[in-house]
C-alpha cells in the first residue's frame, strides 16, 4: 500500500484531535450542566418543601385526618399551596402522613385534574417509601429523588418533615418537579454547545493546519525536491539554493544540504582528478614497459645451434 504523504497524515491527525476535543469538551460541559441544573432543581424543590413545612402547624394535622373536616386554617394552607404551585415550576405540591403500606393525603395543590383530597390513601411511588423513612427524623439530609413512572413521568422529588410542638415529625411535605422539560433543555443545550465547540475547534484546526503547512510541511517538500536536484545535478557548477526561511531546525537542515551539495561536487572532482592522474601514470608505465621490452631480444632460441643451454630475456 502506498504510504500517505506528510500533509495527509498531518490532516488526519488534526481531524482525530478535533473529534476527540469536541467529544471530550462536550461531555465535560454537558456533565457540568446536568449537575448544575440538578442542583438548581434540588435547591428549588427543597426551598418550597421547607417553606410549607415551616408554616404548617403540625399539631393540627392529626385532627384533620381523623375528622376529615376542613376549617379556615386548612383552607388558607390549601390556597397557599395552590398559589405556589400555579406560580412556579412545581408539578405536585402535597402534604401526607406516611404509613407502612401507603400514605394518607392531608393537602394536595389542586391545580391539576386528579388532585387528592383530605384523607385519601395512595401507594408509594418507586423508592418513595425509602425516601420518606430517610427524612422521618430531626434535621434530615436533603437528597433529591429522581423517579420515572408511566403515571407521573420523569420527576424529581424533595421531602421535608412537618414537626409538632414537641419537635416530632407528624407529616411530610412533598414537592415534585417535572424533569421532562429538563431533558429537552439539556439536549438543546448539548446541540448548541457541540456546534459552538465544533466551530471554534475547526477554526483553530484550520489555523493550525495553515501554520504547520507553512512552517513544516511545505519546507520539507521543498527540501525533498532540492535533495533530488542535488543528486541529479552533481556535475553542474552552479550553486544550489534552497529557499527555506523558517528560523528553526528545518532551515538549518536546508543549509546543511546546500553545503553537502558543494562538498559532494568537490569530492567527485577530486576523485575524477585522482582517477585521471592514476590512469596517466598507468599509461606512462605501460609505455616505459613497452620501450624496455622492445630493447630485449625477441627471437628464441637465441642460439639454435647450441643444445647444451637455453636463454631467454625479460
Amino acid at each position: 500500500m502506498k504510504n500517505l504523504s506528510l500533509r495527509k497524515k498531518f490532516l488526519a491527525y488534526l481531524i482525530i484531535f478535533a473529534l476527540v476535543t469536541i467529544i471530550g469538551i462536550s461531555l465535560f460541559v454537558c456533565q457540568s450542566y446536568y449537575h448544575s441544573e440538578k442542583n438548581t432543581a434540588s435547591r428549588t424543590a427543597f426551598s418550597y418543601a421547607r417553606i410549607a413545612a415551616h408554616i404548617i402547624d403540625g399539631d393540627k394535622i392529626k385532627g384533620y385526618v381523623e375528622t376529615g373536616e376542613k376549617d379556615e386554617y386548612y383552607n388558607r394552607i390549601q390556597r397557599f399551596m395552590n398559589l405556589v404551585q400555579r406560580e412556579s415550576d412545581i408539578k405536585y405540591y402535597y402534604v401526607f402522613i406516611p404509613h407502612d403500606d401507603d400514605l394518607v393525603y392531608v393537602w394536595d395543590a389542586n391545580n391539576y385534574e386528579g388532585a387528592c383530597d383530605l384523607g385519601q390513601h395512595e401507594d408509594y411511588m418507586t423508592g418513595g417509601k425509602e425516601a420518606v423513612k430517610e427524612v422521618w427524623c430531626q434535621d434530615p439530609p436533603e437528597n433529591i429523588k429522581m423517579t420515572q413512572t408511566k403515571q407521573y413521568g420523569y420527576i424529581a422529588s424533595a421531602f421535608s418533615p412537618v414537626y409538632d410542638s414537641n419537635d416530632k415529625p407528624v407529616a411530610v411535605v412533598g414537592v415534585d418537579l417535572s424533569m421532562t422539560g429538563f431533558y429537552r433543555k439539556l439536549f438543546s443545550f448539548i446541540g448548541k454547545i457541540v456546534m459552538i465547540i465544533a466551530s471554534f475547534t475547526l477554526a483553530a484546526m484550520a489555523v493550525l493546519y495553515l501554520i504547520m503547512e507553512r512552517k513544516l510541511v511545505s519546507p520539507i517538500r521543498t527540501l525533498t525536491k532540492s535533495v533530488d536536484e542535488i543528486i541529479n545535478n552533481l556535475q553542474q557548477e552552479r550553486a544550489l539554493e534552497i529557499d527555506i526561511k523558517t528560523g528553526d531546525e528545518i532551515e538549518t537542515l536546508a543549509n546543511a544540504f546546500c553545503k553537502m551539495g558543494w562538498d559532494l561536487r568537490d569530492y567527485i572532482a577530486e576523485v575524477e582528478y585522482m582517477t585521471a592522474d592514476r590512469e596517466r601514470i598507468v599509461a606512462e608505465l605501460n609505455v616505459a614497459k613497452d620501450i624496455q621490452s622492445s630493447m630485449l631480444p625477441s627471437i628464441f632460441p637465441a642460439f639454435p645451434e647450441r643444445d647444451d643451454f637455453t636463454i631467454y630475456a625479460v
